[in-house]
């Protein structure tokens, strides 16, 4: 079995139960548990996606572009951002996996914005920004004001 860094991989196991096959794939990956904790989340979500084309292959000349939003912390995920569904506001969504209380700051390069924001243990927060004015609100899942 191939060992890395800390990394053991099993082979692939096949289970039968109630006459249908389930595959299962077992990867583990030590060290201290702090530091497990804070990482798993995202291992989880890097080793369980499915690949996928990339139709054009830029030449990577020209000018790279800024980003779109980075965080302080990097355990907090952002999860989702995209346009408002009722007007032309941006959408950004946070999740904290771990269970503890977290602390970051949102950057929004592209306004030269820096929003602090506090999350509790397991919680997803949205925001929306008013592209016009800069304004960040709380609201819920459905984009509604809290």
């Amino acid at each position: 079995m191939p060992q890395t860094s800390g990394q053991i991989y099993l082979r692939t196991a096949f289970c039968r139960e109630w006459s249908r096959a389930s595959l299962f794939r077992f990867w583990f990956n030590g060290g201290r548990v702090r530091e497990r904790l804070e990482r798993i989340d995202r291992e989880a979500l890097v080793k369980n996606e499915k690949p996928f084309v990339v139709p054009f292959f830029p030449s990577g000349k020209g000018k790279k572009p800024n980003r779109l939003a980075v965080l302080s912390d990097d355990v907090i995920q952002i999860t989702a951002i995209k346009r408002a569904q009722s007007n032309n506001d941006l959408i950004i969504r946070l999740f904290e996996p771990t269970g503890k209380s977290r602390t970051t700051v949102l950057s929004l390069p592209f306004m030269n914005r820096k929003i602090p924001i506090a999350l509790g243990g397991f919680e997803i927060r949205t925001l929306r920004v008013k592209l016009g004015t800069g304004e960040v609100m709380n609201t819920n899942l459905l984009e509604r004001p809290m």
